[in-house]
């Protein structure tokens, strides 16, 4: 039960992390008062958090609601293992980034940190592990110009 109500107020705080981004979206001074070019990357961003947020709420609400769905829980031995694998995970996309560049860092860390986390290895596990880097390749390189290093591949830009 205490993982449900976990959850729940999981999906609150990121929908007020959310609703504060958004509200720092708004605050930047176009001149107009239509969503521009420069607010669409965060306004979108924001309002995904939100979404995610307000599901994430649901579900945990939902899932509090039935009775005996208990998950066992983790074994303690294996939490310090899995926050130092986070950290060396972390320490990896350091390392590699200037190396290899965003495109293919993110790549390998995002399908580390889904093995870490207990994904399976599959069709499903490669998709939203190169949907993933896509996305962010394209929000934050492409839409927002962020200049992160090619690396040695030379990825640049994917849009143009």
């Amino acid at each position: 039960m205490i993982t449900k109500a976990r959850d729940l107020w999981i999906g609150v705080g990121v929908v007020v992390i959310g609703a504060a981004f958004l509200h720092e979206t708004l605050q930047i001074d176009e001149g107009a008062d239509e969503i521009t070019e420069m607010m669409l990357a965060p306004y979108g961003i924001s309002c995904l958090v939100i979404a995610l947020g307000a599901f994430q709420a649901l579900l945990g609400a939902l899932s509090a609601a039935r009775p005996n769905i208990d998950v066992p829980a983790e074994s303690e031995p294996a939490r310090p293992f899995r926050l130092a694998a986070v950290i060396g995970v972390g320490v990896c996309f350091i390392v590699l980034f200037p190396l290899i560049g965003y495109m293919f860092t993110s790549l390998i860390t995002l399908a580390l940190m889904m093995l870490l986390f207990g994904n399976r290895p599959g069709t499903r596990f490669a998709a939203i592990a190169i949907a993933g880097t896509l996305v962010y390749q394209i929000v934050f390189v492409d839409l927002m110009g962020v200049h992160d290093p090619a690396g040695i591949f030379a990825f640049k830009n994917l849009l143009g």
